[in-house]
Formats: structure tokens, C-alpha cells, sequence
């Protein structure tokens, strides 16, 4: 992505010195239309794709679903905490969640 004639990445993951993780893909958002995954990847989101609700230290923040995380997490080889992420997703949205 281009901005203001610098290139920026629209995927990234940055981790603090504990080894959180905070996995970060820019979105274009239309009134009109579902927001678009602005990198190279076929996930397909809907209207309800950024709606949920975290929490980080104490502070709401808007997130996907769990079922958008499990989608988004398709496609690549995955580290072995994020198959262990996915399998606690997949607990909260049930067995239909592939």
C-alpha cells in the first residue's frame, strides 16, 4: 500500500519482549460494501467481519469473530501457537468452524 508516496505494509505482526503477538492486516472500509483485506489473501469478509468486541489490559477494542480468525488464519502454514490459537477459536464458535 502506498501512502502519501511511501510504501507501507498492509500485513504485519508485531510481538512485545513476553511474546505477545499482535497480528495486524489493513482493511478498506466502505459504507456500501463489506470491508476488503487489502493484502494478497482469499479471505472473503462480510458486514459483520469487524464487529466484535476484545479486550486488551482492561481496555475495549474492536477485533474480528472468531469464526473471521479462523479464516483468516487458512491458506498458509501455521506456527504451532497459532494451531493451538485456533483450536481455542474453534471451542468458541463450535464444531462447525473448520
Amino acid at each position: 500500500m502506498d501512502v502519501g508516496g511511501s510504501p507501507y505494509p498492509t500485513a504485519f505482526v508485531e510481538v512485545d519482549p513476553s511474546g505477545r503477538e499482535l497480528d495486524v492486516h489493513v482493511v478498506r472500509c466502505e459504507a456500501a460494501h463489506a470491508p476488503t483485506v487489502v493484502c494478497d489473501v482469499p479471505w472473503q469478509l462480510n458486514h459483520g467481519s469487524l464487529n466484535a468486541v476484545g479486550v486488551i489490559a482492561g481496555l475495549p477494542v474492536v477485533c474480528v469473530p472468531a469464526a473471521t480468525q479462523i479464516q483468516m488464519h487458512s491458506g498458509y502454514d501455521l506456527p504451532d501457537a497459532h494451531v493451538r490459537d485456533l483450536l481455542l477459536l474453534r471451542g468458541l464458535v463450535g464444531p462447525a468452524a473448520k
